[in-house]
């Protein structure tokens, strides 16, 4: 392993290191060296680095040291060893990769990098990731590409980039995304600078390659105080652990979204979340043994992804608003209870009972915050889960049959709105018939036509139709039976329109 050596205030630029370096930050580097405001302690530029140790084995008496690399391709990073307290460590249009473990550092700066496959990071102070399309500097980048020997930025876009941040007590991950795009290259202000000659947008095409994964995890007894990311474009992200800290994910398109063993002292808030693409198959959300209580969902689309799982997850006191919903028991088939999303099949005995249980959760949850339009959709589903379960008497599931059937168990007004009058108009043929005032090669009596509105009247007298000994067996039976069906139906239809104004 060789050493390389970088003072204080002084720049290490275009160099190229293909074995193990160590650097080393030692306090008789900065004997003599007074403070320079604005200014970087250790600048490395433009340089590659297969694999880069940063060490300190010292306190340093310094006010910040801070070690800033700059249009580099470092492949691995390794900084373990770090005693003082004042040293903190900044990337800036890089590529990186490798791992950042130590309390000591005081904070990580990314600033508009690529990962090199992995980047962990952890147990740091403060970590902060920023990407922002306006300072893209294209002769900058393809130097960096050069020293890869790629000839296709694309492929380096597309490779998996993964971020691990492991018991950060504060991660900010931000996205300064263009709205409207009408150039790729041009011209910036920084006219005077040669590496900043040319600034490029990045096209719709080249956004969509990016492929960033986020790994977040906080661990028992270790103290955070706030995770935040906002405005990205995530193939995946995963949140693990209990956090102590507050929680904020807006404005983010997450194509894969993964909670496990999860929960939150403070609050957890995801608002305005969509997968990457609508009709994706591999979307998919699993939230997996967590506590839900303190957690707020805000415009969280739901409905547009292609597998949503909530396995033993507790969700009573989660707030959702603005959410959307499946409108469909079909399109709830989604919604499931399984232990591995990436085994969506493999379903558990009591899958059905397991899903049924959710949906209530979910229920009463919205039913929390008088959101009774989409509590009633689960109303509707959790009997429909209901009827799958094997225990269920017959009994049971007949009655779970006619509800569902007549008003969609209580949120349909159409069903037995349409019902009455189906139900009615054949109900009324048969009772004509068992009279002998059809099928008798007369001509219809339009009076019968009339006569149909107070056969729909339940509360109607045998003989409004004809006297009561001209009645047949069959016409007492048939209305009998129409005033039980349609008297079944008329509740029905009262239920589902009180849909909004039953006492909760």
């Amino acid at each position: 392993m060789n050493n390389i050596s970088v003072k204080p205030y002084t720049t290490l630029q275009n160099k190229d290191f293909h074995s193990v370096v160590n650097l080393s930050v030692n306090n008789s580097d900065f004997t003599s060296v007074k403070a320079k405001d604005n200014q970087v302690e250790y600048h490395i530029s433009k340089c590659y680095f297969r694999t880069i140790i940063i060490e300190n084995f010292e306190d340093i008496d310094f006010k910040n040291i801070n070690i800033n690399f700059y249009g580099c391709c470092v492949e691995r990073i390794e900084v373990e060893n770090i005693k003082t307290k004042n040293i903190s460590i900044s990337f800036g249009h890089s590529i990186i990769g490798g791992t950042i473990v130590n309390n000591s550092i005081e904070s990580v700066d990314i600033f508009n990098c690529l990962v090199y496959d992995n980047l962990f990071l952890i147990n740091q102070k403060k970590v902060r990731v920023l990407y922002q399309e306006s300072t893209i500097y294209l002769r900058l980048w393809k130097n960096i590409f050069s020293k890869l020997s790629v000839n296709d930025p694309s492929w380096v876009l597309g490779k998996n980039q993964s971020f691990f941040f492991y018991d950060c007590n504060k991660v900010d991950f931000k996205v300064d995304a263009l709205e409207v795009i009408k150039k790729r290259v041009y011209r910036n202000h920084y006219q005077n600078h040669e590496d900043f000659h040319l600034g490029y947008y990045i096209s719709k095409e080249e956004l969509e390659l990016f492929n960033i994964s986020i790994n977040i995890k906080y661990s028992p007894n270790v103290e955070n105080s706030e995770t935040s990311i906002t405005g990205a474009r995530l193939k995946s992200l995963e949140l693990y652990g209990h956090s102590t800290g507050k929680i904020n994910i807006e404005n983010t398109k997450i194509e894969s979204w993964y909670i496990r063993d999860f929960s939150t002292d403070k609050e957890a808030v995801f608002y305005d979340i969509l997968p990457l693409v609508k009709t994706s198959k591999e979307s998919k959300i699993e939230i997996h043994k967590s506590n839900l209580d303190k957690t707020w969902f805000d415009n969280v689309n739901f409905d547009e992804y292609n597998l949503v799982s909530f396995y033993r997850t507790r969700i009573g006191k989660a707030t959702f608003t603005s959410c959307n919903f499946p409108e469909t028991y079909a399109n709830f088939e989604k919604f499931r209870a399984i232990k591995n999303v990436h085994y969506p099949y493999q379903k558990q005995d009591n899958y059905y009972k397991d899903q049924y249980e959710t949906f209530l959760q979910l229920k009463a949850s919205l039913e929390s915050t008088n959101n009774f339009y989409e509590a009633q959709k689960f109303q509707s589903i959790s009997n429909d889960a209901l009827n799958k379960i094997e225990s269920i008497s017959k009994w049971d599931k007949t009655i779970l049959w006619f509800n569902r059937e007549s008003n969609n168990h209580g949120i349909s007004i159409a069903r037995p709105f349409w019902l009455f009058w189906g139900c009615g108009i054949i109900l009324y043929f048969f009772y004509l018939v068992s009279l002998g005032y059809v099928f008798n090669n007369k001509d219809f009596d339009w009076y019968l036509w009339g006569s149909f509105f107070s056969f729909l009247d339940i509360t109607h007298k045998p003989d409004f139709l004809v006297e009561k000994k001209c009645l047949t067996g069959w016409s007492q039976f048939f209305d009998f039976v129409s005033k039980a069906v349609l008297g079944y139906i008329i509740f029905q239809f009262v239920a589902a329109f009180r849909k909004y104004g039953k006492n909760k």
